[in-house]
């Protein structure tokens, strides 16, 4: 297979008889990997590939001396002592395979909050393995996944393991599995747990605010400027305070509008950048500029998200990149702060579901103004006989 440069990361994996019918950078029986070097563990087990970038915790030093080593060294030389246990000492970003060559076993890891992504076809005698979903084309059946079109076309984006597919599928976040495994393990989920509830509020704001110093200090590159995207809201001004504060370069803010006939927030980020004495950037997007860069941005994307910022957001990184290698950002902020995307399962609990039924996923889906009331009229009503009962993972 050719190196496809315009797919970064461009590593394939494969597992099973055909591991040894294409070119690969290593390979053994039953086992190959395309694209990418491998990384040994120290008694040469345990095979690794993947892309990794993971903070090395107290907790980690505690176990293994992690100086001068890379973060795929630092987990060849856990895995030896722990096994998938390894997974849950590694707090950052990553997505991994490991091979044993003694059990002659695969299994692939991901991190917490799916900040790397990890893909896997789940047919046929031999599995390949891919952290790009556009990799794995050559090696399966494009038969569409109709039911992850359904829930795209509910939720703007393909939810759970599911991709649109039906060979395909992608292993979810604070996961790992063992091929040929069908179900993947859960090594971390979030939970909700309620401590200090007779706390005052003055304390948990403080614990907050404690929390997001903590994350933000710790994404801040050391020795080299910083950009912030800045969009006047709360979420996105906390990061751009806390940064500008904490970070001794400089601190460089970007927003945008869509011209001065439509409404905007720029005012207020206006104002938080000159507060905070950031290096402010404004960039003004037109329509002309979304519609010449849509099928750019669509194919940049293994996913599709129906998100009506995304190629803003591309030329928005585009101009943070001249200046910075590192953007900071709120985004994730609403839903864990009770945002818009809360209202609707708020209104939904506190005056029932505005369907006859009371559906708490169908009262989400028919507020959140997506696709879900028109499904029987954009599919075919032999495709909308075929997935209309189907569970729903959105």
């Amino acid at each position: 297979m050719q190196t496809q440069k315009s797919i970064y990361p461009n590593w394939v994996i494969a597992w099973g008889p055909e591991a040894r019918s294409r070119p690969a950078t290593w390979e053994t029986s039953g086992f190959a990997i395309i694209g990418s070097e491998p990384t040994f563990s120290p008694n040469q087990r345990f095979v690794l590939v993947g892309d990794c970038c993971f903070d090395r915790t107290p907790t980690l030093k505690q176990q293994i001396d992690t100086d001068g080593l890379t973060d795929l060294a630092i987990v060849g030389r856990l895995w030896e002592q722990s096994g998938p246990q390894t997974l849950s000492l590694l707090e950052g970003q990553f997505a991994l395979a490991v091979w044993d060559r003694d059990e002659q076993t695969l299994c692939l890891g991901r991190d917490r909050v799916g900040a790397k992504t990890l893909y896997y076809t789940r047919t046929g005698t031999t599995r390949w393995i891919a952290p790009r979903l556009r990799s794995l084309n050559p090696y399966h059946d494009r038969e569409l996944d109709l039911v992850a079109l359904r829930d795209y076309l509910c939720c703007a984006f393909v939810p759970g393991a599911q991709t649109l597919w039906e060979a395909v599928r992608e292993l979810r976040p604070g996961s790992y599995l063992y091929l040929p495994d069908i179900e993947a393990q859960r090594y971390w989920q979030p939970e909700e747990q309620i401590t200090n509830a007779d706390r005052p509020l003055e304390w948990h704001s403080q614990q907050v605010r404690s929390l997001l110093e903590q994350l933000v200090q710790e994404a801040l590159p050391a020795g080299e400027p910083v950009a912030a995207y800045l969009s006047g809201g709360i979420d996105s001004s906390c990061v751009a305070a806390i940064a500008t504060r904490l970070h001794d370069c400089p601190v460089h803010t970007f927003s945008m509008h869509f011209g001065a006939q439509h409404s905007s927030e720029i005012e207020f980020a206006n104002i938080v950048a000159a507060h905070c004495g950031a290096e402010h950037h404004v960039l003004e997007v037109s329509p002309k500029q979304i519609w010449e860069l849509l099928p750019e941005t669509l194919a940049a994307m293994d996913d599709p998200v129906g998100e009506g910022l995304t190629v803003p957001n591309l030329l928005l990184g585009r101009s943070a990149k001249q200046f910075v290698d590192v953007v900071l950002n709120g985004e994730g902020g609403d839903p864990c702060f009770g945002g818009p995307k809360k209202k609707p399962m708020l209104l939904n609990t506190l005056y029932g579901s505005v369907q006859v039924k009371s559906d708490p996923i169908a009262a989400y889906l028919t507020s959140f103004q997506k696709c879900y009331v028109d499904l029987p009229r954009l599919l075919k009503p032999e495709v909308w006989e075929k997935v209309k009962n189907a569970p729903s993972l959105c």
